[in-house]
Formats: structure tokens, sequence, C-alpha cells
């Protein structure tokens, strides 16, 4: 059986770099969903729907600031990794819900999180997320089409 995750230099520093990433990636998702804020004369977005996808950026960088608060703590070292990723597919999974469910391109972010989950999980981990979300998926896809 694995012997559960201990602190190492190399992962702290992939952490670190996750976290700054993300920060990165939100940063360019903030300027689209603000450019398609403005051009909504020609892209039909519902104000509904901006106002949520602003929100869950907010959520998400009020959440960098946790993760990175929990960072330096050697202690919840393994719980941050868990709660990143929880978090991450959640917030995947809403986003997924409010862009249209089946045909909505934020699915493939589901890919980033299972990736980065067998990078500091391993195969096993990964699978863990992985069926996590595709339940997340799945509650979604329930949602929008009843059985």
């Amino acid at each position: 059986m694995r012997q559960p995750m201990e602190y190492d230099e190399r992962t702290w520093r992939r952490l670190r770099l996750l976290i700054v990433s993300r920060a990165v990636i939100l940063s360019a998702f903030l300027l689209v969903i603000l450019f398609l804020g403005t051009v909504k004369s020609i892209i039909f977005i519902s104000r509904d729907v901006l106002h949520a996808i602003y929100a869950v950026i907010i959520a998400m960088c009020i959440l960098s600031v946790v993760y990175t608060l929990l960072l330096r703590k050697k202690k919840y070292f393994q719980i941050n990794i868990y709660f990143q990723l929880a978090v991450d597919i959640a917030l995947v999974s809403f986003l997924v819900y409010l862009t249209g469910s089946i045909g909505s391109n934020y699915s493939l972010l589901y890919t980033l999180v299972i990736i980065y989950a067998a990078i500091f999980l391993g195969r096993r981990g990964a699978l863990v997320f992985a069926s996590t979300a595709g339940k997340g998926r799945r509650c979604i896809w329930g949602t929008r089409f009843p059985l």
C-alpha cells in the first residue's frame, strides 16, 4: 500500500507553479469574458450567465489566495492538493452546467484537472478524480436531460 504523500521540495514547487498558472489562466479567462460582455450585441450571452462566470472567477481568485496560504504550512500540504482538486472539479462542473452541458467547450478543463491529479497523486489518485469528474459530468447531464 502506498504511503501518505510527504512534503518534498519538488512537489511544493509544482504546486506553487499550479497556483501561479491557475492565476494566469484565470486572468486570460477574465479578459475573454469581459470582451464577450462588451460585444454581447453581436454574440448573445445572457447577463445571468456572465454574472455567474464572474462569480466563479472571483471565487477562484479568492481560493488561490487560500491555496497560497495553505502552501506555507507543511502540515496542510496533502490537504491542499486534495482540496484544490475537489474544488477545481466542482467549479469546472459548474462552468460546464452554465455554458450548455454536453456541448460546452469547458468540458476540456476536466482533462487538465485529471492530468494534474496524476502528477500529484499518481495513477490511483488520477483514477479517483477522473471518476469524480465523470460523476460530476453525469449529474450535470442528468439535470439538463432527465432520463
